[in-house]
């Protein structure tokens, strides 16, 4: 169906064996899958793994099995469909292991053998075969002998040459409507991809959970009973178990529709998890990394997080054997933090510093795949010595990170098949909109923006831009007016993030690679505010406070510094929650309104400035991106379905907010981590994607042979 064509993996696309897909060396059980394939199309009058384009027809040959292959036994004895599977196994030891063998299985058939196919033996049953099955034995007969002179011939032609130590790799993409960072994951079998997001492009933004889809089938679909489940995912090693976590529960099941049942208790949010082949499950917190028989139980400490030189550490990854395993820490250094790949032993004896400046590395046959600076990467990895070797390879330009708990989107399995998701990088437009929703006009070009935030005087807006051919972050200024934007960092240098006005309107606060910085917005000399990876959110009026958000003991926490007092220490706004973000002041200073999930969903809450211990929850149905109206009396949100909401808080004063009020659909996906919305008078800026369609929304990449 598929012609070869230069540049291809050598041989028909439809007739290949798994190892000739992954570019293994291949011998005479290659030409018995071939084979197989043949007997399929004979006996059924179906290809056995075509699909609709050559790069499916590659993955179902990886992990489908050939569809209709009961059809065989209506035609034949359950012996031809026995001989069928056999030819067809992935693994070439499970096959027959030579054409000769092969001969004497369909021979024994022919001859009216009747039972499943006996194990290949020199003296074959002869005794008759019934009448309704002579017409087939008598077709058996011919292809065993075509099997010997087939085979034999290219066995012979393989004697002397060996397969490519590598093939091409083929890339292709499922289309999945996802959220700014989600989880993929693939079974170590290469069978099943799962993801987080919404089930397909129609669902609403709301709509999340596990969806599950089987290489070989047309879709995505909905895991049941998985509206609560979160990341990190996990598979049991025969890939018939997978794993997530309800809140601080750890939830396994059985693919695809099993039921759900706990196996773990763990201290505080997971940031990894992975299961060993000796049955053996590893989970990391912000307290450290802990072990968990896969029957079940009470965790135990394998090591213990320390605090006193690590901000968190996470994304756990069996070695070869079971006993060892890496994990991913981010280390404070005093002025820096590093990102540090380790190793260990599964009584915790620390075995040393792998890999420096990576997220999420993970050993993947005789590799390192891991992601570094927005790439994602592979390396040579001795998992013996700990050690990695030759060339640092870039497998994709850009792979969605959560550096919060050093997690990458991308998963592979134990079949060559890598999958991934890009970081999303559609384009939007900053677009002014009324209390209804009209729109009133656009500002600038469209452009793949991320964080801003509009000058206390309206006129300009400072926002920070992610390069979707480099991944390399810089800021810039757009003039609102005249629509002019102008780089005001280098184009060339990553890391700068979040930029935040000043309320002078001349000085900007933003993320420079691991400190909170500010200068002059047009240029000039940075000045070090806070040492540290940390994203600037408010200023009060007088600019004496900064509040911002930071990473600290496995928690992502809202903080403020009094900038006017030497040698202040950070105030803790909202304590013990793993997310408190977007902190925003109010008009009066008396209050702080922010976003976390301390409830178990994103929701807004406000507590008084200085902290006294009090909040009170402002959103209803969940919310994030909250800010302050101009004269301070009401306060906005997006909520789970993307609907711009107001409440009545005169004086800023929580207590005596009123209940949410819808006011428009703004045709976001509400996100907690990238600025929306910024409030400037009686209007709105909202950056909004250029199109909601299904083939804008990142894709999760599928890579064979990688």
């Amino acid at each position: 169906k598929f012609p070869t064509s230069p540049g291809t993996i050598i041989g028909t696309v439809g007739y290949m064996a798994p190892e000739q897909v992954r570019g293994a060396v291949t011998d005479a059980r290659t030409d018995v899958f071939a084979f197989g394939i043949v007997l399929y199309e004979v006996l059924t009058g179906h290809a056995a793994f075509v699909r609709d384009t050559p790069a499916d027809t590659l993955s179902a040959i990886l992990s489908a099995e050939p569809p209709d292959l009961p059809r065989i036994s209506a035609i034949a004895s359950p012996a031809i469909e026995h001989i069928v599977r056999r030819c067809l196994e992935k693994a070439p030891e499970e096959r027959f292991q030579s054409a000769r063998d092969l001969s004497f299985a369909l021979e024994a058939i022919s001859a009216g053998t009747g039972g499943p196919a006996p194990d290949p033996s020199p003296s074959p049953k002869t005794t008759a075969a019934p009448p309704e099955r002579a017409g087939i034995g008598r077709v058996l007969v011919g292809l065993g002998a075509l099997a010997l002179v087939i085979a034999g011939s290219f066995s012979a032609g393989r004697s002397t040459v060996k397969a490519p130590a590598s093939a091409p790799p083929a890339l292709f993409s499922l289309s999945a409507n996802t959220a700014p960072f989600d989880a993929v994951s693939i079974s170590p079998d290469g069978r099943y991809i799962a993801y987080t997001g919404a089930a397909a492009p129609t669902s609403p933004a709301g709509n999340t959970g596990v969806s599950l889809r089987r290489l070989d089938s047309l879709g995505f679909s909905p895991m049941p009973e998985t509206a609560s489940a979160s990341r990190p995912f996990l598979w049991s090693p025969d890939s018939k178990l997978f794993g997530y976590f309800v809140s601080n529960s750890l939830v396994v099941r059985e693919v695809p529709d099993g039921a759900p049942r706990v196996l773990g208790e763990f201290p505080g949010r997971a940031t990894g998890a992975a299961w060993g082949p000796n049955g053996v499950l590893l989970v990391s917190t912000a307290a450290g990394v802990f072990q968990l028989p896969a029957s079940g139980g009470t965790p135990k400490l394998v090591m213990a997080t320390d605090l006193e030189r690590e901000i968190w550490r996470g994304w756990p990854s069996f070695l070869p054997g079971g006993d060892r395993f890496l994990y991913t820490t981010l280390r404070n250094n005093g002025s820096e933090s590093t990102l540090e790949t380790r190793a260990a032993a599964l009584d915790g004896r620390e075995l040393g510093t792998v890999l420096t400046g990576a997220v999420g590395a993970m050993y993947a046959d005789g590799f390192l795949l891991f992601g570094m600076s927005g790439a994602l990467c592979a390396q040579p990895f001795d998992s013996r010595s700990l050690k990695v070797s030759g060339e640092r390879r870039q497998i994709a330009a850009s792979v969605s990170q959560n550096w919060r708990s050093g997690e990458i989107a991308a998963s592979a399995s134990g079949t060559g098949v890598l999958v991934f998701r890009t970081a999303p990088q559609s384009e939007v437009q900053f677009t002014w909109v009324d209390r209804t929703g009209r729109k009133l006009g656009t500002v600038g070009a469209s452009d793949s923006y991320t964080n801003f935030d509009v000058s206390p005087d309206g006129r300009r807006i400072a926002a920070s831009r992610r390069d979707p051919k480099t991944g390399v972050n810089s800021l810039a200024l757009i003039d609102v007016e005249r629509g002019v934007t102008t780089p005001i960092t280098p184009l060339n240098e990553d890391n700068f993030d979040d930029p935040t006005w000043a309320p002078d309107g001349r000085q900007i606060a933003y993320r420079h690679a691991d400190s909170l910085v500010m200068r002059a917005a047009n240029g000039g000399d940075e000045r070090v505010l806070v040492t540290g990876e940390a994203y600037p959110d408010d200023f009060t009026r007088d600019g004496r406070f900064i509040t911002y958000g930071r990473q600290r003991l496995g928690f992502f926490e809202a903080q403020a510094l009094d900038l006017l007092k030497p040698g202040a220490k950070p105030l803790i706004l909202v304590p013990n929650v793993t997310l408190s973000d977007e902190s925003r002041f109010s008009r009066n200073e008396k209050w702080v309104a922010y976003a976390s999930n301390q409830s178990g969903s994103d929701q807004i809450w406000v507590i008084p400035f200085p902290p006294t211990g009090e909040k009170w929850q402002i959103s209803q149905a969940g919310g994030v991106q909250p800010r302050w109206s101009t004269d301070g009396n009401e306060l906005f949100f997006i909520d789970p379905d993307g609907r711009l909401m107001a409440v009545s808080i005169p004086e800023g004063d929580p207590r005596r907010a009123s209940e949410p009020k819808p006011l428009f659909a703004t045709g976001l996906t509400p996100s907690n981590a990238l600025d929306q919305l910024a409030v400037v008078g009686d209007r709105f800026l909202l950056r909004l994607p250029l199109s909601s369609r299904a083939e804008d929304s990142s894709p999760i990449q599928v890579l064979v042979n990688w």
